[in-house]
């Protein structure tokens, strides 16, 4: 299987950021990215990966007893 490679600005429309935010996410540790040369490139797959290492998702929150 492939991977699929974006661009800065790609990233940029993915996350709603600008530019400088962008560069300032790519240079963060762990940040799946790749420069060919001046021509930066972000893995998507391991990207969305890597964020949601981040961000876990919430534990459910507990159900309600209701009491009479």
């Amino acid at each position: 299987m492939g991977y699929t490679c974006i661009t800065v600005k790609d990233l940029q429309k993915k996350l709603g950021v600008g530019r400088n935010k962008a560069y300032e996410i790519i240079k963060m540790p762990g940040c799946p990215s790749v420069d060919f040369k001046g021509s930066i490139r972000i893995v998507e797959e391991l990207f969305d990966e890597w964020v949601s290492t981040m961000f876990p998702k919430p534990a459910p929150a507990p159900k309600l007893i209701r009491r009479r």
